[in-house]
């Protein structure tokens, strides 16, 4: 999806987000050129290649752009 980001820190191709197995959210990092974080609790780590998964309680910046992301009740229950 594309990002209005005024301050040009999000990449073209910045990020991977996917529904993980254990219904959380799944971030991985496209080597980016300013990076992923992800805020838990007032601890903010870097995602790496690897990725991390990451749950309601968690902010996620890509570059400087703060994102919010939630999981949207389907219509089948």
């Amino acid at each position: 999806m594309a990002i209005d980001d005024p301050q040009r820190s999000v990449s073209k191709t910045h990020a991977v987000l996917a529904v993980a197995d254990d219904g959380g959210l799944r971030i991985v990092d496209l080597r980016s050129t300013n990076g992923v974080a992800v805020t838990v609790e007032g601890e903010q780590s870097r995602v790496s290649g690897s990725g991390a998964t990451i749950h309601a309680t968690a902010a996620v910046v890509l570059g400087q752009y703060p994102l919010t992301a939630r999981r949207v009740p389907s219509a089948h229950g």
